[in-house]
């Protein structure tokens, strides 16, 4: 666990009971992102075609989610492949392996992500204090400095060193204290709906922001966005861009 000074600029602003004082990510897939040339190149040496590719990277966070069910008949052996594979809607008998030689032929995520140190800039010059929540093995501090955000981050959250895994609730509180900020007076944004919408819920976060940018949940009734930017607006009062589900959306044809 790592805990740095208050990072927080001063704001001129009145307070504002719901503006957070800190928000809490998630990492993986959320800040270090999916590389989609290397994520194409090893998935299309087993045979992946262009669509498929596609579907596979949309659905990355989705199987993610499903690996956390418990259904009877289905193997455990490979619960996160065959999983992928159900939800990306590639061939069943023979994709789980395929995906695991990906996986296992090179990296395919990115630690180039431009956009995000101008995000915390602005969070912390709005009084915002930022803090990581990462299931890990370790590799959240690299990351961290790798994203260029090190300096940026008050607290971060390993999984590996702390012994305890989203979304169990505990993890979330130990970075709420950490922080010296209650869970409700933060924000929680993450790509999984089990781990960083759920899980901080039950952990009494005052808001848990699903981070979707492939808009493969759309219609789940949560808040979501699909670009981090629009964080700074919803700090400042303003709507969330991606807006929010209707219940027309549910409507057959």
């Amino acid at each position: 666990m790592t805990r740095r000074p208050d990072m927080r600029i001063p704001s001129s602003s009145p307070a504002d009971p719901q503006r957070p004082d800190a928000i809490v990510f998630d990492c993986g897939n959320t800040m270090v992102m999916v590389d989609r040339v290397a994520f194409d190149a090893v998935f299309r040496a087993q045979g992946f075609s262009e669509t498929e590719c596609q579907r596979l990277e949309a659905t990355f966070p989705v199987a993610g989610d499903l690996q956390l069910l418990e259904v009877p008949g289905v193997t455990s052996i490979r619960p996160f492949y065959d999983w992928w594979a159900f939800a990306a809607g590639v061939d069943q008998a023979t994709a789980p392996n395929r995906i695991e030689k990906a996986l296992q032929s090179g990296t395919i995520f990115s630690t180039s992500n431009t956009s995000l140190r101008p995000l915390f800039q602005e969070l912390a010059s709005l009084g915002v204090l930022i803090a990581v929540v990462a299931n890990d093995d370790g590799e959240l501090p690299q990351e961290l400095v790798d994203l260029e955000v090190a300096d940026l981050v008050s607290v971060a959250i390993s999984s590996h060193e702390v012994g305890i895994r989203k979304p169990a609730p505990s993890i979330f509180q130990v970075a709420s204290e950490a922080l010296g900020v209650p869970a409700s007076a933060s924000w929680f944004v993450g790509d999984s709906l089990m781990n960083d919408v759920l899980g901080p819920q039950l952990a009494g976060f005052a808001r848990s922001i699903l981070f979707d940018p492939w808009r493969t949940r759309r219609l789940v009734p949560v808040e979501r966005i699909e670009d981090l930017d629009e964080l700074a607006d919803m700090v400042r009062g303003r709507p969330s861009r991606t807006g929010r589900v209707e219940p027309g959306d549910y409507l057959l044809p």
